[in-house]
């Protein structure tokens, strides 16, 4: 338990938004999206760099 509250956890799908407004947050819709893997070092070279520049800031900067 990390002692989040239930509803304040969000199971989401590839393409689900959240959208946040006077401190609560709901799920507000689904966008168009793929699936890309990236497994540790190895990286389809097929990806395009701005995907991986995004991952690469995502990994640092957090996803919110």
């Amino acid at each position: 338990m990390t002692g989040v509250k239930n509803e304040n956890i969000f199971i989401l799908k590839n393409g689900d938004t959240i959208a946040f407004k006077n401190g609560k947050a709901r799920v507000a819709g689904t966008v168009p999206s793929g699936v890309n893997l990236v497994d540790g070092d190895r990286i389809d070279r097929s990806l395009e760099n701005s995907f991986i520049k995004e991952r690469k800031e995502l990994s640092t900067d957090g996803l919110v």
